[in-house]
């Protein structure tokens, strides 16, 4: 897996490179939401991180606008190509994510996006190549570092093509800060962000303890901006200080403290009669809370998170552990670590039924699997007229249809169930493909599919689509003709 992911970075380095300088660089126009970009790409980094043992922080300024438009995937690969350069040079600390306002008006805003690490930095002298094609910082033949040589040149072009500028600041054995600047459209209602957190958690309590100062002052920040009075600590007994004069309603700890660390600091606050009602959410930067179950034994744990925590999800735990109303939504997706993220809790009614039509046997033992983790046991469909055949016997709420299949692909299979319904319910359909090629979304939904996920598919993926397709609007089906 490491070999290919290298061998996939290489040549799409090289094609990008060559689509630069080739004049082909075509940047795309779409809504996005940048909280949920920016957490896409730190997610796909943790596991690099904690294998090295290190921090990972994210923080978004307040002020920043959510709700854009642009090419989040050419953002997403500049934050990638810096956040994996930071952790390439990085042994021990932290590396964290910043984003912040420059500027803004009604239609457009101008971001700063700063990717930190404590790692080895970059002597002065070799800065200012560090942005040509096929420099590097190590660039002996006894190399430590691999690489391309390229990322820095493809960021700097794409930052560009945005708007900005690409700068860092470093000192040898001082760590890097590399940023970067892009203009971006607004989209016209702002105020859908913050349409999705109904429940208020204005004047609940909660103790953050962690020794590490930037996940302090990020956690900090982000429940207070909730509406919720926190206490920060630095230490374990620093926190028990603070519950001698006081108590809350839920509890963030760190699980990795020197001294006392935060499963201990958790017990005694479950054993403590005046605390037991304290809500305690343990997050890690190291490991599942199935790699510390002898230590958590009898402890009543309200939820296990992963470092960086996402901050929607943040939010959903808090709602559901420490609101004072309880409310039910569904949670975005995160790694099986999040013990908020069971099946138990991911859909916002029943689990959906789901029939998985897929000829490849492989393919159908992995995305069973992927389901299964999600807690939903599908049903299995050989080609498309066995799907068209199905769903003739039974009702399902989404079809994961392969586009290429023997007998019926999935564009026919899809238009023929579309012919079928007529003007009633209109069931989900959402396009699995190897095909990710310009034009190749719009074919399936031209068929009448609602959604378009390429393989392979990761579990992420998977989950967000479905939970993209389950909360859409349903809509009476129309003939596949006379759709856009």
């Amino acid at each position: 897996r490491e070999s290919g992911d290298a061998l996939l970075t290489l040549i799409n380095d090289i094609l990008d490179f060559s689509k630069m300088s080739a004049g082909k660089l075509v940047l795309e126009e779409t809504d996005f939401d940048l909280g949920q970009e920016l957490e896409s790409a730190v997610e796909l980094m943790v596991g690099q991180v904690r294998k090295k043992g290190l921090e990972l922080t994210l923080a978004i300024d307040p002020d920043v606008p959510r709700l854009l438009c642009g090419d989040p995937g050419r953002l997403r690969q500049v934050l990638i190509n810096l956040l994996g350069n930071a952790i390439k040079f990085t042994e021990h600390g932290e590396i964290g994510v910043a984003v912040s306002k420059l500027s803004d008006n009604p239609h457009q805003a101008t971001l700063r996006f700063e990717v930190h690490d404590t790692g080895i930095g970059i002597d002065p002298q070799r800065q200012a190549q560090l942005f040509q094609p096929f420099t590097q910082v190590d660039a002996s033949t006894t190399r430590r570092y691999g690489g391309t040589g390229l990322g820095l040149s493809i960021a700097r072009e794409l930052v560009a093509a945005m708007g900005g500028n690409i700068a860092l600041v470093s000192a040898p054995g001082a760590g890097s800060t590399f940023w970067f600047t892009v203009k971006l459209r607004k989209q016209p209602d702002q105020a859908k962000a913050a349409v999705s957190r109904p429940a208020s958690l204005a004047g609940t309590s909660i103790l953050i303890v962690d020794d590490n100062a930037s996940s302090r002052q990020i956690l900090e920040l982000q429940v207070s901006g909730w509406g919720m009075q926190p206490a920060v600590a630095s230490s374990a007994e620093e926190a028990l200080q603070i519950l001698r004069t006081r108590s809350f309603a839920a509890a963030l700890l760190d699980v990795m403290m020197p001294e006392m660390d935060g499963i201990e600091l958790a017990r005694r606050i479950k054993t403590d009669p005046a605390h037991a009602h304290t809500a305690v959410i343990l997050v890690s930067s190291v490991g599942s809370r199935a790699e510390f179950a002898d230590r958590l034994a009898g402890i009543e744990i309200g939820a296990w998170l992963m470092k960086p925590v996402p901050e929607s999800l943040l939010y959903d735990c808090v709602v559901k552990l420490a609101a004072p109303k309880p409310v039910l939504r569904a949670i975005k997706p995160h790694p099986p670590d999040a013990e908020s993220a069971s099946p138990a809790i991911l859909w916002p009614g029943a689990k959906p039924k789901i029939l998985l039509a897929e000829d490849n046997p492989i393919n159908q033992k992995v995305a069973r699997l992927q389901l299964k983790k999600l807690g939903i046991e599908p049903d299995l469909a050989g080609d498309g007229r066995e799907a068209v055949e199905a769903v003739s016997r039974q009702h399902y709420d989404i079809i994961l249809m392969d586009c290429q299949m023997p007998v019926m692909d999935g564009y026919e299979a899809t238009r023929e169930i579309r012919r079928r319904e007529g003007s009633g319910r209109r069931l989900k359909i959402v396009a699995m493909t190897a095909h990710a090629m310009p034009g190749d979304r719009e074919k399936c939904l031209d068929a009448g599919m609602d959604g378009y996920i390429s393989k392979p598919v990761t579990q992420q993926a998977l989950q967000q689509a479905l939970l993209e397709v389950l909360s859409a609007p349903q809509a009476a089906s129309a003939p596949a003709e006379q759709r856009p």
